[in-house]
């Protein structure tokens, strides 16, 4: 019984532990899968995925950073993310996509650190609509 105990303590210490952990900007470095929906012009559901690879700055890393769509377009990507809270690990950050000449903003995208993953909304560019994301850490 005395065993359990001290393992139930043990793994609360532990996520109690990683629920405090603060990020850095370097927490982001590495090589990033990223899932979006949202909608566009005419009410139509679009998704894109992008294959991101991020240095310790936040800045998208050229000719390794590159997305698709719902509608088979392919383009490079570039943009930047930072910092905002390292209490909540928060992050902030565009991504800029030469091929329609348009800006999009992630917002408030949160990071786990210990799953290494990642959550958020954005909106912004030429039509300004929301859309939500997912990023998933596989380098």
């Amino acid at each position: 019984m005395k065993k359990l105990l001290s393992l139930g303590a043990a793994l609360v210490a532990l996520a109690a532990a990683h629920a405090n952990a603060t990020c850095t900007q370097a927490n982001i470095a590495g090589v990033w899968t990223l899932y979006s929906g949202g909608i566009v012009t005419a009410g139509k559901l679009n998704w894109t995925t992008c294959n991101l690879t991020i240095n310790a700055a936040g800045a998208f890393t050229s000719k390794a950073s590159a997305c698709r769509n719902s509608l088979g377009q392919q383009f490079d990507a570039s943009g930047s993310i930072k910092i905002s809270d390292a209490s909540k690990c928060a992050y902030d950050g565009s991504v800029y996509i030469p091929s329609f000449n348009t800006t999009t903003y992630m917002r408030a995208f949160t990071l786990s650190i210990d799953h290494q993953v990642g959550n958020g909304v954005g909106g912004g560019g030429a039509y300004g609509n929301p859309f939500v994301f997912n990023m998933v850490k596989v380098k």
